[in-house]
């Protein structure tokens, strides 16, 4: 029998609200109390480059922690610091695959004279990979809004992560959250979402009427989807 290519279908019956909750703080404070073997996936996009080193080099001690054995690290990345990153991750976690995003258009990069028409998305395991379902390695992001945040990755093909990787009720967290938007997408998709950064990045979350906040490790707000929002501080994220 020839393996079937799961994509993912709309949900024939509605989907369970699920909790989105979004941290604003540093990422090793505001998430230091997410429990050991707890997180079935990591789903994050951190800032890039030179600075970007201590970053990589907490998320992957703190992926080996909380993620569940067989858990998933997705890490949307840049490629000039890519072998680094690579080396950083494979000291703690176990490489999977190298997944791609593709651009909505090509970039020009001065210096390295590279006409980049993707973005490497690394996916590490913990001891191995749960499940047996197919994951596609070419990621279609149909939407990238620069004006909500400078960094923003638009979709970047997450449905199909999401719906492979976790099941409905199971715990998602990003920890260089951003807009927020991923979060939006895993709650409907009846998952629950934790999200960090310095400070919401951009309009998507703060149009939602259902998030927590927390500022610093401190409530600001708590609600499920459906209830009402807070405001947040309108500072610059270091993305």
């Amino acid at each position: 029998m020839k393996a079937k290519l799961r994509t993912p279908q709309p949900a024939c019956t509605p989907m369970l609200p699920g909790l989105l909750e979004y941290r604003i703080g540093d990422c090793g404070v505001v998430l230091a109390d997410i429990p050991p073997n707890s997180v079935p996936l990591i789903l994050t996009d951190p800032p890039y480059g030179d600075a970007a080193k201590p970053l990589y080099e907490w998320l992957a001690q703190w992926a080996s922690r909380v993620l569940i054995p067989g858990g998933s690290l997705i890490c949307f990345t840049g490629q000039s610091r890519l072998n680094r990153d690579m080396r950083i991750f494979g000291e703690h976690l176990k490489y999977w695959w190298l997944l791609t995003m593709k651009h909505g258009r090509s970039q020009r990069l001065p210096g390295k004279f590279v006409i980049a028409g993707h973005k490497p998305v690394l996916w590490y395991v913990k001891d191995f990979r749960r499940g047996e379902e197919f994951v596609s390695d070419l990621l279609i992001s149909p939407h990238r809004n620069k004006q909500e945040h400078p960094w923003g990755q638009g979709t970047g093909g997450v449905d199909q992560l999401i719906e492979v990787l976790t099941s409905r009720g199971e715990l998602i967290v990003d920890p260089f959250a951003g807009t927020g938007y991923w979060g939006i997408i895993a709650t409907s998709m009846g998952r629950e979402w934790i999200g960090a950064d310095l400070a919401p990045g951009g309009g998507v979350l703060m149009q939602q009427p259902r998030r927590d906040i927390k500022h610093a490790g401190s409530v600001v707000g708590s609600q499920r989807q459906g209830e009402g929002a807070k405001t947040a501080p309108e500072e610059k994220a270091l993305r």
